[in-house]
């Protein structure tokens, strides 16, 4: 796929016969803006260019090493350690395919204008390490209202570009997607709109260039079409908890009239700690689909090999003859097991893997006061290695796809391969959550996935993404480390129970 000049606005207007209107014309125009934000440490840009990196090097985006490809390409090239480098090696997520599939233009009517924007993720800058403050707090530079700052930016060039020099400019309007914190952002430049916010009228003056404006000051919000809304903003005043309802100067609120239609996807199978999720709900249509985070917002690759720690990895210090299998350590990840049996967002993931119970040592201990040689034993819980497909991204893809082309965004569909990605044991489960996201926006209430149907997805198409870090191994196949001080050091850690916090519209937490 050519993704040349994504860092650009795709910007082209076309009249009836598919030229630029003459100069002496005055035709009312409706121009429409479609404002994409990514999601935290996704970065289309970034992406591309390091696939343009190594294609000369036979790399296949098939391959379930390709991010560790990228990775150690990124350490190798350009410095980049494994925290910096997040936006260069994960893979496009579905704000990008929706950029890509909205309309730059509007074939044989003069009187609509269009073009898109894009916005790299919170955390991310094209060609730069990631930042930690910004994908660790949503904050500085490359936070959420940073990004909110760099549309407000692009803005009046885009409006310069896409205008005729003669026109009248009836309706100015936005439509607005997001996915995690970018959804996030996509809420808070809702906001800006929607209060007027100076700056960016401002930067819609500067566009207009004294065309004649019949429209609101700051224009008027279509859509808001969102992923998943992790705000997770760390601040002083929540103790940088991003488990928290606050989110400092970031407005999540969507009042009513704020945007024409509004719809949110959320994840129903995500439960980490730092992935609280801000719904829309009561004010909003809200679809819940199986999966996790990246589920339905994108950014897994093809093919990932999953291989990770189910629970906190725990060490024991024991006589060095003592089986590992009797020590204390081992037996809790069995308790440990009972509560993830239990738990609806990890249970569809225990029923359709190999979960094993594993145990390794480290012998560099100094004997006890009685001269007894001793060992340090870890235990913990994994995921054994399974094969997992991003193709349920796709389905959340056309799902939004269908809601914004109901309330009226234009979409170049017919390139858009996006349908191929459905396998035939998915294409029920596609058509069930079309149906399901249809009854969401008309206000009905429908049965939701069957345990069946969850249980097919959850075998190779919904990723862990709670857990206690990758399990790595020696040349010997034997586990190296695992166990840390601090619980915050493992950022995909679940949240209690496995079950999510989720904040309400009102910032009222509804459940742990």
């Amino acid at each position: 796929m050519n993704m040349a000049g994504l860092n650009q606005a795709k910007i082209r207007g076309t009249n009836e016969d598919n030229t630029t209107p003459k100069e002496d014309e005055q035709t009312e125009v409706t121009l429409t803006i479609g404002v994409f934000f990514d999601g935290t440490g996704n970065n289309a840009i970034n992406l591309e260019r390091m696939i343009a990196a190594c294609d000369g090097k036979h790399f296949d985006i098939n391959n379930q090493d390709a991010q560790s490809i990228l990775t150690e390409y990124a350490k190798d090239n350009m410095g980049f350690s494994d925290l910096e480098s997040g936006s260069h090696t994960c893979y496009y997520t579905n704000i990008h395919w929706l950029y890509i599939a909205y309309r730059s233009f509007i074939e044989n009517d003069k009187r609509k204008r269009q073009a898109a924007i894009y916005i790299q993720g919170i955390g991310t800058d094209a060609g730069k390490p990631d930042s930690l403050v910004g994908m660790g707090l949503g904050e500085g530079d490359t936070g959420v209202l940073a990004k909110t700052d760099e549309a407000v930016t692009q803005l009046s060039g885009v409006i310069k570009d896409l205008l005729p020099s003669r026109c009248i400019v009836k309706t100015l309007q936005f439509d607005i997607f997001g996915f995690s914190r970018g959804a996030a952002a996509a809420r808070h430049f809702a906001n800006r709109i929607y209060h007027k916010d100076p700056q960016l009228v401002k930067a819609i003056k500067q566009g207009l260039a004294n065309r004649e404006y019949h429209s609101d000051s700051a224009g008027k919000t279509r859509f808001i079409g969102i992923f998943d809304t992790v705000a997770a903003i760390g601040t002083p005043f929540n103790g940088v908890n991003p488990n928290s309802a606050d989110t400092g100067d970031v407005d999540l609120t969507l009042h009513a009239g704020i945007a024409e239609k509004v719809f949110h996807i959320a994840a129903q199978h995500e439960c980490r700690f730092n992935f609280a999720l801000n719904s829309v709900r009561p004010a909003w249509p809200e679809l819940v689909l199986p999966g996790v985070h990246s589920d339905i917002g994108g950014g897994y690759w093809p093919n990932e090999q999953e291989n990770c720690f189910l629970t906190r990895p725990q060490a024991e210090t024991v006589p060095e003859n003592q089986p590992d299998e009797s020590t204390h350590v081992y037996r809790q990840t069995f308790s440990a097991l009972k509560d993830m049996e239990s738990s609806p967002n990890i249970a569809p993931i225990i029923r359709t893997s190999t979960i094993t119970a594993k145990t390794w040592n480290d012998k560099r201990m100094p004997p006890d006061h009685l001269g007894t040689p001793q060992k340090r034993t870890f235990a913990a819980l994994t995921l054994n290695p399974r094969q997992v497909k991003n193709n349920w991204a796709a389905v959340a893809y056309l799902v939004m796809l269908e809601a914004a082309t109901e309330a009226g965004c234009e979409f170049r569909t017919e390139d858009d391969n996006r349908t191929l990605l459905i396998p035939p044991e998915l294409r029920p489960l596609c058509n069930k959550a079309l149906a399901m996201g249809k009854a969401a926006r008309s206000g009905y209430a429908t049965a939701g996935f069957t345990t069946d149907e969850i249980d097919i997805l959850a075998k190779q198409y919904i990723h862990c993404s709670a857990n206690w870090n990758s399990v790595k191994i020696d040349t010997n196949n034997n586990i190296v480390g695992g166990a840390k001080p601090l619980a915050l050091i493992f950022a995909n850690r679940p949240d209690e129970r496995w079950l999510r916090t989720i904040y309400d519209m009102d910032g009222v937490r509804k459940y742990l």
